[in-house]
């Protein structure tokens, strides 16, 4: 709450990992992601936990992600 613009540009960032259709997408977009951490720590350092989600979420986020049997349009996907 305290540094709402930041937070909201890596929110967004985040979404566009997440809310890719492509392992191989997802991959890229999360270390491209991954290599800006330092700049956004560097600006605000309160953003580390939603940088240590992210990082938790995306082995559950591939292992769904392109397969036929589990459903990725409902919250039950993960």
């Amino acid at each position: 709450k305290d540094v709402p613009e930041i937070a909201e540009q890596l929110r967004q960032e985040i979404f566009d990992v997440v809310n890719a259709n492509a392992k191989k997408t997802i991959r890229k977009r999360h270390l491209a992601l991954t290599q800006k951490k330092p700049e956004y720590l560097t600006k605000e350092p309160k953003l580390l936990p939603m940088f240590d989600c992210l990082d938790s979420y995306i082995p559950h986020l591939l292992r769904v992600v392109e397969n036929e049997r589990v459903c990725v349009y409902s919250n039950n996907a993960c």
